[in-house]
């Protein structure tokens, strides 16, 4: 290895040095005061705050608690019963392997147990934050795990960061990137309807800061497509590493002082934020959407605008 590199603990790739972030997995490597590498949090959990080792261990005893009680709760009822000590202590021995079962399998599908519950901890993958899940083998499986204090800081299975997942999204492609700023440009555009001369155009205003001015027709999804001859203004394509955000999500229609939503069968559905609260858009169903109302796809959402008469959209 070079003179003044170091490796990555988390994905074994050679970093320039202390300091620098690691070009595989986007960690960075800070020099703690005795002058080794520490390994600091992901790009995925910025904004996160790991669980201490007190909080950690507090944890496990709630949850071998709640196991003690239990058995306890199991030997008494079959001593209650006649059940002779052998049978007794097979019971209990059940009792202990069910509940380590469904200790396992609660944490492997939502990251908590019991314990972590009560202290507000959530173990996660550090390279997805979500949780560990239960696929692949239980070493690689829980080696990249984390945990983290969610009290103290953000849950990165309930929001996740989106520029913090555009990074993350083009590190898997190849390397790692500046963010992509707002004034990226929009995705190829296909052929539209002819829009009225007198109606403003709106605005897409993305939660990423991302602005798509829009005259007619808009596809919104990961990598929209249009249907056979359907007539489409503007693709958007949506950055979302969870994937919360079906291929062709959703279809925006302005007709010059209002927008009509609709679903394109998108797995995680589409919503539009009302006083009252989200209203859900059905399927081929359009949903009306006023100037400055939130719309929700998955985890992403933007926001309807009516475009300044100076804005300088195309023509």
């Amino acid at each position: 290895m070079p003179r003044g590199t170091v490796t990555c603990a988390a994905c074994s790739a050679t970093v320039a040095a202390a300091g620098e972030v690691c070009p595989r997995c986007g960690l960075r490597h800070t020099p703690s005061p005795d002058g080794s590498d520490r390994l600091d949090l992901p790009l995925l959990l910025a904004g996160a705050v790991p669980a201490t080792t007190a909080a950690r261990a507090a944890a496990v005893v709630v949850d071998v608690l709640i196991g003690l009680l239990l058995l306890g709760a199991a030997a008494v009822l079959l001593a209650a019963a006649g059940a002779p000590p052998a049978a007794v202590a097979v019971g209990g021995v059940a009792v202990v392997a069910v509940h380590a079962a469904a200790v396992w399998a609660v944490q492997a599908r939502t990251g908590r147990t019991a314990g972590k519950l009560a202290l507000g901890l959530r173990a996660v993958d550090r390279f997805t934050g979500l949780p560990p899940g239960r696929r692949g083998a239980p070493v690689d499986r829980w080696a990249s795990v984390t945990v983290l204090d969610v009290r103290a800081g953000r849950d990165p299975t309930a929001t996740v960061a989106e520029p913090t997942l555009q990074r993350l999204a083009r590190v898997a492609e190849g390397g790692f990137a500046p963010p992509r700023t707002a004034a990226a440009p929009v995705p190829a555009q296909v052929a539209a309807p002819a829009p009225r001369p007198s109606a403003p155009p709106a605005v897409i205003v993305l939660d990423d800061g991302q602005r798509v001015e829009v005259r007619s027709v808009a596809l919104l999804g990961r990598r929209p497509q249009p249907r056979p001859d359907e007539e489409v203004e503007v693709l958007v394509s949506m950055d979302d590493f969870a994937r919360s955000v079906s291929k062709t999500h959703a279809r925006l229609r302005w007709d010059g002082q209002v927008g009509w939503v609709v679903d394109r069968g998108s797995t995680n559905g589409t919503a539009v934020e009302h006083a009252t609260g989200r209203r859900t858009v059905g399927q081929d169903v359009e949903e009306q959407v006023l100037p400055g109302q939130q719309v929700h796809l998955g985890r992403r959402s933007f926001v309807l605008e009516v475009a300044s008469p100076v804005s300088g959209g195309p023509a």
